[in-house]
C-alpha cells in the first residue's frame, strides 16, 4: 500500500499525459493549475521531453518552444530547470508581448497618439509629441508600450464594446501590414 497513487499524484500524472498528447498530434497546450500543483514541474518535464525528441533540430532551424510565464521567478526557475538549452524561450508575459511589439516601435508612435485620448496623455507625460522632421522622440519602455496597449484596449471596451475593441484591433493590423511594406 506504500506505492498507491495519490488523487494529487493521479491529477498530475493524467495532465503531464495530455501534455504529451499534444506533443503527438503537434498541438500547442496551456497548463493551468493552483498554487503549488506540480505546473513547473510538469513544464520542466515536457520541456525536457520536447527538448530530448526535437532539441537538436530545433536549434539547427533556429526555432524555440515559447515558455510564457507570469513571474521572473518562474521563468528564471524554467531556465536553470532546463539548464538554458537554446531551443526553450521562457519570457514572461510582459517580456513576450515586449519581444513581439519592440520591433513596431516606430508604427505603435505613429498610431498611438491618434487613438482616443491618446495624443493628450503623451503629451501630460512629455512624450512624443508629433516629431517635426529631424527631431528625435523619446523611445517608449516596455513599461509604457504595456501601458498604452492595456490602456487603449481597456478604453476601447469602455467606449463601445465590440465596436471599440475592433477599432484597436484595425489599429494594430494597420501597424502590422505597415511594418510588412
Amino acid at each position: 500500500m506504500a506505492d498507491e497513487e495519490t488523487a494529487a499524484d493521479a491529477a498530475g500524472r493524467l495532465a503531464l499525459e495530455r501534455v504529451y498528447a499534444c506533443f503527438d498530434a503537434g498541438q500547442s497546450f496551456r497548463l493551468e493549475a493552483g498554487a503549488g500543483a506540480g505546473k513547473t514541474y510538469s513544464l520542466e518535464k515536457a520541456l525536457r521531453r520536447l527538448i530530448e525528441l526535437r532539441g537538436t533540430e530545433l536549434v539547427r532551424k533556429r526555432q524555440q518552444i515559447g515558455c510564457i510565464t507570469f513571474t521572473n521567478v518562474a521563468k528564471d526557475e524554467i531556465i536553470a530547470r532546463v539548464q538554458a538549452h537554446p531551443a526553450v524561450r521562457p519570457e514572461t508575459i510582459h517580456g513576450f508581448c515586449w519581444s513581439v511589439l519592440q520591433d513596431f516601435q516606430p508604427q505603435l508612435r505613429a498610431i498611438v497618439p491618434d487613438l482616443p485620448g491618446w495624443g493628450e496623455r503623451l503629451a501630460d507625460a512629455g512624450v512624443g509629441a508629433r516629431r517635426e522632421e529631424g527631431q528625435l522622440r523619446p523611445r517608449l519602455s516596455p513599461g509604457d508600450a504595456r501601458r498604452g496597449v492595456i490602456e487603449a484596449r481597456r478604453r476601447a471596451d469602455a467606449d463601445d464594446g465590440a465596436a471599440g475593441t475592433a477599432q484597436v484591433s484595425l489599429s494594430a493590423s494597420e501597424a502590422l501590414s505597415r511594418a510588412a511594406d
